[in-house]
Parts: C-alpha cells; structure tokens; sequence
C-alpha cells in the first residue's frame, strides 16, 4: 500500500548486481522514516507448480508444497487461469489438503490494490490476502500458510 499524502525525501540508488546501495539523507527525527515504491506488476514472483491447479488431485509426498515457508511478497500465479479460485473447490486437490480459495470479486484495472479474503477448503481458516490487476494478469500478496496442509492453489476456471 502507498503512503499517499505524506512527504518522500529523494534518495540515490546504486545497483551492485545482488545487492543495492542506497544514499539517503538522515530523517529530521526518529518519527520519521523512508518511503519505498515497489511495482507490484513488474516485482511479483512467478508461481507456476502445476500441482496447484485445483484441478489436480493431491497425492502424497507429490507435490513441493510447503506454503508455510512462503516469503510475504507480491505474486504472479502464472499457470491455469492464472487465478486464486473464486469457488471453495475440493479438499486434497491443488497441492495439499486444504487449498486457498478467495472471497468476492477480482478488481479491475483502475480499483488499485484491493483488500481480500482467502479461504481454505473444508476449514474456517482464513487469511487477509491483497490483489491487483495488472491489466492482463493479477498479483497477489501473499504470505506463509500456517503449514503444509494449506496450500495458495490456482485456479482452471472463474
């Protein structure tokens, strides 16, 4: 999310190939820090394992789930629709036991980032999640799962 209304300072950057250095001035006092812009679009991770499409049955000791150990960040679902099912599908399909599933409706190009909520099938577990369309896809922000029976499955169908 942006910190829209507040004052940026500018900063110079210096791309080191891993790693970035940054040149910024001190903040007048410790109540201030420093705004950083990410391109969700542009940044996300691709997430492409074909076993989360919701369409596949889960068979242990298959699949690499282990979204317990996903890192918080910006995600492009890159197979299948190419989105987080907007149906509750079947448990033990897309990777694991209990796969993602989001409420309400995907947004449009102009509604920004957005708020959502991500169910798990067969459980009352949810998860705040955020989306955003990037005009011919969507991105999500996405973060660990509480183990490896929940799973961020993709969808085949809206």
């Amino acid at each position: 999310m942006t910190n829209e209304g507040q004052a940026c300072r500018n900063a110079r950057v210096r791309n080191c190939g891993s790693y970035y250095v940054y040149q910024m001035e001190k903040p007048a006092s410790w109540q201030y820090g420093f705004c950083v812009a990410q391109d969700q679009c542009a940044d996300a991770r691709d997430m492409d394992d074909r076993w989360r499409l919701v369409v596949n049955p889960t068979v242990s000791g298959q699949s690499g789930a282990a979204d317990q150990n996903t890192k918080k960040g910006w995600y492009r679902l890159d197979i299948g629709h190419g989105t987080m099912p907007l149906y509750e599908p079947d448990t033990n399909y897309g990777g694991a036991a209990y796969p993602s599933w989001m409420l309400g409706e995907l947004p449009g190009p102009d509604d920004g980032e957005v708020e959502r909520t991500a169910r798990f099938a067969g459980t009352s577990h949810q998860m705040t999640i955020r989306v955003k369309s990037c005009g011919e896809y969507y991105v999500y922000w996405l973060q660990p799962t509480p183990n490896a029976n929940y799973v961020w499955s993709i969808g085949m169908y809206t």
